[in-house]
């Protein structure tokens, strides 16, 4: 529990790029954008979302926002112990408590809302970045799935065991490796719209494109 996965199966965020929805809906569904450019058997794994989207309210009017979120250097140190989340499916909860996926979207998107701590005002998506530090979380720059993991687990653990760090567990290094493959996406074959077909280390990667790439799956 407590995982963007989970999230999906409740129907609280689009199974497909992850867009959370002002109430949840007991089963997974599919944001209107993705529903419009799916194939019919992706249709069929879920149905059409019936409850708001969170983001735009959140964000007004993206085409003047500014800027994407400063680097690390930037972010102010804030207290997060204590603080209420104010909005979404979370409103209500200490977000000492709100699942780590949901902290990791809100920082990818970014959510603008302002959320007030001691140190004052700040964007959601800053104050969820701090409490992701706060658990000693580091913010990932690329996802992968479980399908993914259990592909690499079958079929590529000599790989893994050859090019692997130190310690280095099976996760860790899939996501650095599908980082390094996702900075070569420029020579890459798209598979579909989004989502490229990259070839590295002898796997191929199929990685979709949205605001945290995602490792759909391994060939």
């Amino acid at each position: 529990m407590g995982d963007v996965s989970d999230d999906i199966l409740d129907g609280h965020c689009c199974f497909k790029c992850q867009t959370y929805f002002e109430q949840g809906h007991s089963h997974p569904v599919l944001c209107d954008s993705c529903w419009d450019r799916v194939t019919p058997d992706e249709q069929a794994k879920g149905t059409k979302a019936t409850h708001a989207e969170l983001v735009p309210p959140d964000l007004g009017e993206p085409e003047e926002k500014e800027e994407r979120p400063p680097d690390e250097s930037e972010i102010p140190e804030i207290n997060t112990h204590g603080l209420l989340m104010n909005f979404g499916r979370h409103n209500g909860e200490r977000i000492t408590r709100v699942p780590i996926g949901y902290l990791r979207w809100a920082v990818a998107q970014p959510v603008e809302r302002l959320l007030s701590t001691p140190q004052g005002a700040f964007p959601f998506w800053v104050v969820a970045k701090a409490e992701i530090q706060r658990r000693g979380e580091r913010r990932d720059d690329i996802e992968v799935s479980g399908h993914a993991i259990d592909r690499l687990s079958l079929r590529y653990r000599k790989v893994w065991h050859n090019t692997r760090q130190p310690n280095e567990g099976l996760y860790s290094w899939a996501q650095r490796q599908a980082k390094e493959a996702w900075s070569r996406r420029e020579n890459a074959r798209m598979q579909s719209e989004n989502v490229y077909s990259i070839k590295y280390l002898g796997i191929i990667w199929i990685i979709e494109a949205m605001a945290l790439p995602v490792v759909k799956t391994v060939k």
